[in-house]
């Protein structure tokens, strides 16, 4: 197994170790938790290990919040068609672009504001203007370039998912407001 999938299985068990640590010893409890509530999610290595020095240097409650964001970006590209997902350093940060030219890239890391944890796309994209118009209350929005997120907050994932899936088929679509 590899250090991120151990680490990820460690966080697991430390949770429900946390929750009844009385019961944690039990391998039997432990194997019927995770069998009676599964978690099906595919764990996406970092590969690139200037990136994965990147995400270490980054303070910690940002980095399990952008490893989250890093994750739910990997899971969506991975149910795209004809999308092959590279993750690469841009400016220093961990950009995410797809094959082919389809997309546009991603960029995840901290933002210089409050702490808070940024999605950056090309500021000469539609995509921040359509999603301010179709999700007002949902995200915080930076300019035509970013969506901030707390750290210690939830993701809205479904939200979220279209968002990368627009960014990254953004030279095969059509806009957003075209289509309504």
């Amino acid at each position: 197994m590899t250090d991120s999938l151990l680490n990820f299985i460690e966080t697991l068990f430390s949770k429900y170790r946390d929750q009844k640590p009385e019961l944690y010893n039990q391998p039997y409890y432990v194997a019927w938790h995770f069998i009676n509530r599964p978690i099906v999610m595919e764990q996406f290595d970092i590969e690139d290990l200037s990136v994965a020095a990147v995400y270490k240097s980054y303070p910690d409650e940002q980095r399990t919040k952008l490893l989250a964001l890093r994750q739910l970006i990997f899971e969506t590209a991975d149910a795209i068609d004809d999308v092959t997902l590279t993750e690469t350093l841009k400016w220093g940060e961990p950009s995410y672009n797809a094959s082919g030219k389809t997309g546009t890239p991603i960029r995840l890391a901290p933002s210089k504001e409050k702490g808070l944890c940024g999605l950056f796309v090309h500021s000469q994209t539609s995509l921040i203007d359509e999603f301010r118009n179709k999700y007002p209350d949902t995200f915080y929005y930076s300019g035509t370039r970013a969506i901030y997120f707390e750290p210690d907050g939830t993701l809205a994932k479904p939200e979220l998912r279209e968002f990368i899936t627009a960014a990254l088929t953004y030279h095969r679509r059509k806009p957003l407001s075209a289509k309504n």
